[in-house]
């Protein structure tokens, strides 16, 4: 249905943020290339094992959705997330999954190398671990005002 109304449509950018996690497992990588067919940049984020939340089915790793973005030729840019990263007021889901690629053609490509790719996997791993004490940790400071 989705797909059918973008038929034939381009846009400079596309963007899903915590949308995925609540998709059949299944539709994962037509969502990805519905993602790269309509946009040479795609800002993408879905929630991780491990991060729980309501009516998360499709807890994949950051590794696995960096594959899927880049059979569609699509190179891993990685500068919102060194943005969001560090800044507080961020809730934690969006500042750890949050990454931005872009089509290996497209004009402004970064040069990207084997480190960012191995980057992704390592972090993958670590975010599933770091998210409960995260999240209680923003909620507290989100239910106190306290920030640091």
């Amino acid at each position: 249905a989705i797909a059918n109304f973008f038929q034939d449509k381009h846009f400079d950018l596309a963007i899903s943020l915590e949308v995925a996690e609540h998709l059949q497992p299944e539709s994962s990588p037509t969502i990805i290339n519905w993602l790269t067919k309509v946009a040479p940049v795609v800002i993408f984020s879905a929630a991780v094992p491990g991060q729980g939340g309501h009516g998360h089915i499709n807890l994949r790793t950051r590794d696995y959705w960096h594959s899927l973005l880049t059979e569609s030729n699509f190179m891993i840019s990685d500068r919102i997330r060194e943005k969001l990263r560090n800044h507080p007021s961020v809730a934690p889901w969006y500042r750890y999954n949050v990454l931005d690629y872009v089509h290996a053609n497209h004009p402004q490509v970064p040069q990207t190398n084997e480190v960012i790719t191995r980057l992704i996997a390592s972090e993958s791993a670590a975010a599933t671990a770091y998210y409960e004490e995260s999240t209680k940790l923003y909620l507290l400071e989100q239910k106190t005002g306290i920030c640091n």
